[in-house]
């Protein structure tokens, strides 16, 4: 069954099966184009099913119909900062927080502010996503209606105790760690585990009591009274959750126990281009012999003489390079294409690509996955580190560490890569 497919199935049983034309809330906190690619998924999902979408967001420009959509910008207009997200991950309970202040910014927002107290709005299920915080939680308590979780990321300890329980550090890491292994463990790597765990929870703790319990009688105890309604205890709402889709894939991500409602539906935003490429990139793959390398990892970041030294590099190559950037590069080589955006999934889909150069989140090794690509990672954040450390221990793509000398370890993976075909990612 493909990912499609089996998302479709899961969504249609846990979500939407209690009558035709349900009334759905779908809320994506996170004011980046990767998390708001994948709850434009879910809401197409349910709009083709026949639902009704009520869809909060921070950057989408969906227009539908039996679809009303509130985007609540970012302040500064842009996405989340990755430099700011580097910083974050250098110190994990950083990241926390930064899941509280943009969930407040949505539920602070005027129009979500008017659709909360609106006491002739209803909804048949909530669908929030989890972002390191449960401020989500409490929308289901408005509108009196089941809560779903969806994750972006992989299965971890973190997200299985929404559910039920903290998974044992010997089955997997938490979503922060800068490094995974396959199992077994070694008892070092159980008791780096069993640190982290202790840490990343004493934190946890703390921000439920201390931080995101009182937001939560500031931002929803008067809406629940003007319903009519009495404010539950944080936690009891926050542990109320009916299901949890897992936007990964055991054959992706780490490998765990999960209660029986929790879903993997990872690649459930993958399906076969219906769109043909653009000319231009049709030709262009078309005419590439020996073959295409998508460069789609952030370079924004990279100082310039790093990224002269990569296009130095990519020349050296027979295959042609396809870098997606939004900044302007000079003296590009003859085998070298600059696109500020490109459709990444019609890429991939392309016989003629050979290789994904990324920074390994999991929607990218996903999609890889789909169309049998391998992967070069360079992770900067959050759970990149350990996807692609469960990549590579799969020999599934190569990990390449964040420095000035990246490019001559890109050359070196690439080459690594393609002269060794056990390097693949086929379903």
């Amino acid at each position: 069954m493909s990912y499609r497919m089996m998302f479709g199935t899961v969504l249609f049983f846990c979500a939407v099966c209690l009558c035709w034309g349900s009334r759905v809330l779908v809320v994506s906190p996170v004011p980046s184009r990767s998390h708001q690619q994948l709850t434009d998924s879910i809401v197409k999902t349910l709009l083709d099913a026949g639902h009704e979408v009520t869809y909060i967001n921070r950057l989408t420009e969906m227009k539908r119909k039996r679809l009303k959509v509130i985007t609540v910008r970012p302040e500064d207009g842009q996405e989340l900062d990755v430099n700011d997200l580097i910083e974050r991950h250098h110190t994990s309970h950083k990241t926390l927080e930064l899941g509280v202040v943009l969930a407040k910014q949505v539920i602070k927002n005027e129009k979500v502010r008017e659709l909360l107290q609106d006491n002739q709005e209803t909804f048949d299920t909530v669908i929030a996503e989890w972002y390191y915080t449960g401020l989500l939680a409490p929308l289901a308590a408005v509108f009196e209606c089941p809560l779903i979780w969806y994750t972006a990321c992989d299965a971890s300890w973190m997200t299985s105790q929404l559910m039920l329980e903290q998974t044992s550090p010997v089955y997997s890491t938490d979503l922060l760690s800068s490094e995974a292994a396959l199992p077994p463990y070694g008892f070092r790597e159980r008791v780096m585990r069993l640190a982290r765990q202790v840490y990343l929870s004493g934190w946890i703790t703390y921000m439920i009591h201390y931080v995101e319990s009182p937001a939560y009688y500031e931002l929803y105890q008067s809406v629940l009274q003007h319903r009519g309604l009495s404010p539950s205890q944080y936690e009891r709402v926050l542990y109320k959750a009916s299901l949890l889709l897992i936007n990964s894939d055991p054959e992706i991500g780490q490998i765990l126990p999960l209660p029986p409602n929790t879903k993997y539906v990872g690649g459930h935003h993958i399906e076969l281009p219906s769109k043909a490429l653009p000319q231009n990139l049709q030709d262009l793959l078309d005419n590439a012999k020996h073959g295409a390398i998508l460069f789609s990892a952030d370079s924004k970041i990279l100082p310039w003489y790093v990224k002269r030294t990569l296009l130095h590099v990519f020349s050296q190559f027979d295959q042609i390079t396809m870098w997606e950037t939004g900044e302007q590069l000079t003296d590009i080589p003859d085998n070298v294409y600059v696109f500020k955006q490109l459709p990444r999934l019609r890429i991939l889909n392309h016989n003629n690509t050979v290789l994904l150069i990324t920074n390994g989140g999991t929607t990218s090794l996903l999609e890889a996955a789909y169309f049998g690509v391998p992967v070069i990672g360079i992770p900067l954040y959050q759970d990149q580190f350990v996807t692609m450390d469960l990549a590579h221990a799969r020999r599934r793509g190569i990990k390449v560490k964040f420095s000035e000398h990246i490019a001559h370890k890109i050359k070196d993976s690439v080459n690594k890569i393609l002269s060794n075909n056990r390097y693949t990612l086929m379903e």
